[in-house]
């Protein structure tokens, strides 16, 4: 039910950022996706106002298992292998040529002194793209655990996409903290050259 997206607006730091295309557009990605499944999962408790803790799940341990790990991994992989060749085969030269197109590993090995750079780079600079892949799909393993039981409760599910939204609108308001810090910041220096100017202009006349 696409959960596995949603962390990467905390991991690649997606924020709501309304005039950047590109951050609208990341983010777009990441979160749309979530919203249609809950949309289509609790539409009929919602216009019936029905809205339990928990609902029982059907079935064995392991037909969740089935239904909630191993299909969604699948569907993964083949979404993991698309990737690859896209990016490795088909559009290898013109990545190469353009290094100012982001790819997932280039953005995260993009500061050599960075964590992500030096965990990456564990086995070798070499190594990366098998050391990034093999990574990403414990992740994917790991978060889709967390499936059955945002499935089964519109609660549990409303609140981890409410805390992803607060995550994205914190790291556009930081952006927005930045930005303006730094042209308040450049007008101050301005004034201050301007004044500077000023006074050597009247210290001149004067003399």
């Amino acid at each position: 039910i696409f959960i596995h997206i949603l962390p990467a607006v905390a991991m690649w730091r997606n924020s709501l950022v309304f005039h950047s295309l590109d951050k609208m557009t990341s983010i777009f990605i990441h979160i749309l996706p979530a919203l249609v499944m809950f949309s289509q999962r609790w539409q009929d408790h919602i216009s019936k106002k029905e809205f339990p803790l928990f609902e029982q799940m059907d079935g064995s341990i392991v037909t969740t298992l089935v239904d909630f790990w191993w299909q969604p991994f699948v569907y993964y992989a083949i979404w993991q292998a698309l990737y690859l060749i896209k990016t490795e085969i088909v559009s290898k030269k013109k990545l190469e040529y353009n290094t100012s197109i982001m790819t997932s590993l280039r953005w995260m090995v993009r500061k050599k002194t960075s964590a992500s750079y030096k965990f990456l780079s564990r086995f070798g600079e070499h190594n990366q793209l098998p050391t990034f892949v093999f990574i990403q799909a414990v992740y994917t393993l790991v978060t889709f655990l967390l499936c059955p039981l945002l499935w089964h409760s519109i609660w549990l599910h409303s609140i981890y996409i409410l805390v992803i939204f607060i995550i994205a609108l914190a790291n556009g308001a930081s952006y927005y903290f930045h930005v303006f810090a730094k042209q308040y910041v450049k007008q101050i220096e301005k004034l201050v050259v301007e004044k500077e100017n000023g006074d050597a202009v009247k210290s001149s006349k004067s003399q």
